[in-house]
């Protein structure tokens, strides 16, 4: 992964940022920042795959959605992701399409990860704070003059 993870204090939430060299290795950090909030000092084993395909207005939207997609396989599935292969793609760049009605991002690939199973108490010894969805409180997704990219976002617990 070519991407650093660094929490942010925040009261009662979880918060990150992330810069990474690449768009894609920024949403991997950012869907392994959540999996390391699900399963605190360890990583999901590479036992399941999922399909993602994800479209937005814009970058932000498109990773506040990539996040609450990741709480939703947890939620219904138990699913927590471990490994990603993911691409993001500018329509707006290769249509000429600036519709605001229409989605504007894409983000496209595969994640690996582990079912965690059905029993309670299991899940409760295993996982740290369930995450409920993913706050627009401080949200920022961006590409910085030096080229990095940069990402920040509270997850609500």
């Amino acid at each position: 992964m070519n991407a650093h993870i660094e929490m942010m204090d925040q009261a009662g939430d979880a918060g990150f940022r992330i810069t990474a060299r690449s768009l894609p290795a920024l949403f991997e950090g950012a869907g392994l920042a959540l999996s390391s909030l699900i399963l605190p000092g360890t990583r999901a084993r590479l036992e399941t795959a999922e399909r993602l395909s994800i479209a937005a207005s814009d970058l932000e939207c498109l990773l506040v959605s990539f996040l609450n997609e990741l709480i939703f396989l947890f939620d219904h599935r138990t699913f927590v992701a471990g490994a990603f292969d993911l691409s993001v793609v500018d329509s707006t760049a290769a249509t000429g399409d600036s519709n605001e009605n229409h989605p504007r991002v894409r983000l496209l690939g595969e994640t690996w990860g582990e079912l965690l199973g059905d029993a309670p108490a299991d899940l409760d010894r295993r996982t740290g704070p369930v995450p409920k969805g993913v706050s627009y409180h401080l949200l920022e997704a961006r590409q910085r003059p030096d080229g990095l990219w940069y990402a920040q976002f509270v997850i609500d617990t």
